[in-house]
């Protein structure tokens, strides 16, 4: 199975994608949660940070196949460097910061990369297991 969504930059359009994947993963009510929490955290970080100052789309591939899910997210927004994220700290606790640690440990394989044709996410997570 397999859903190509584009959305507009806006938390607002989170709701659709969490439906969406909601409906594909019906079989693993268990995992349903994690991959729905880890893609918005996913996009989030892509509305309030690679889109801050301007506003634009966000593609989105989801696939489920052979007991495995993945989300393709690609934006034309502001690049970042993954290396310079710190992880958040959990002894102290802090307001914001958890995201790309959630995805980490909510998903199986995350990946980014950037290019001057802009950001591409691939997270993906093996269900039932």
């Amino acid at each position: 199975m397999k859903k190509v969504m584009r959305i507009s930059a806006d938390l607002a359009q989170l709701e659709t994608v969490g439906n969406t994947i909601t409906e594909m993963l019906a079989a693993y009510p268990e995992d349903a949660y994690s991959v729905q929490l880890a893609v918005h955290e996913c996009l989030t970080n892509i509305v309030v940070h690679a889109y801050s100052e301007t506003s634009g789309d966000i593609d989105i591939v989801l696939k489920l196949r052979w007991g495995k899910f993945s989300a393709e997210i690609s934006d034309n927004g502001r690049t970042f460097a993954l290396k310079d994220v710190q992880e958040p700290d959990l002894e102290n606790g802090q307001i914001h910061g958890y995201g790309i640690f959630l995805m980490h440990q909510l998903m199986d394989s995350v990946a980014y990369e950037s290019s001057q044709s802009g950001n591409a996410w691939t997270l993906v997570k093996k269900l039932g297991g």
